[in-house]
């Protein structure tokens, strides 16, 4: 009588059936680790937005001219802190001085620090309105403006070539490449709030 011994193997139907498994779950956890990387990405954007606000408001009522930076036409006490956001460069905001007290931010000289965003977020709108639960008038440019001894935020909004117009409210409403949204919301009473979910806004 002969013995025979056998070892066990996959077949080639169970070892296909096997890798298409293990494919499949990768592919879900990387789409799953994708989309939350990208969430935790655009969070940190909007409270880096939201920090640089304070910081403007620290300069703004601490009268600290940050970075030492040097203006001929008004000094530091009487300056206002802003930061600026413009549509038409929807991948950096500005945190700015307002030395020459025209109430607006100007391009090359009083800038103090531009932000660039990274991994493809950007500012899909800004807008404002006279309440804080709904997103008014859409804008091309919004500042959010600090001066002593005020801690209340000063909220204005227009075109680069308008005079800027007083609001309420203001919001800064952030994009990432698939579509995840972040909402930036700052008040006049100088409250600044986070939310996930947009908005309808009216032009």
């Amino acid at each position: 009588m002969s013995m025979h011994s056998y070892k066990k193997a996959f077949t080639l139907v169970e070892l296909l059936v096997a890798i298409g498994i293990f494919v499949a779950m990768t592919a879900i956890l990387v789409v799953k680790y994708s989309g939350f990387s990208e969430g935790m990405t655009l969070t940190n954007l909007a409270y880096d937005i939201a920090l640089t606000i304070r910081e403007a408001q620290s300069y703004g009522i601490n009268v600290v001219n940050p970075n030492n930076v040097s203006n001929s036409t008004s000094d530091e006490y009487t300056s206002m802190y802003g930061v600026r956001f413009n549509t038409g460069v929807r991948n950096q905001f500005i945190l700015y001085g307002d030395f020459n007290n025209n109430g607006k931010f100007d391009a090359g000289t009083e800038t103090i620090r531009t932000y660039s965003m990274k991994n493809g977020n950007t500012i899909e709108l800004v807008c404002v309105t006279t309440n804080s639960t709904s997103c008014g008038t859409s804008a091309q440019v919004l500042e959010i403006q600090f001066k002593r001894p005020d801690p209340t935020p000063v909220i204005k909004y227009g075109t680069i070539v308008s005079t800027l117009s007083r609001a309420e409210h203001g919001e800064i409403r952030l994009k990432s490449p698939r579509g995840s949204y972040r909402r930036v919301i700052v008040r006049s009473s100088g409250q600044i709030s986070i939310e996930e979910s947009p908005i309808t806004q009216t032009q």
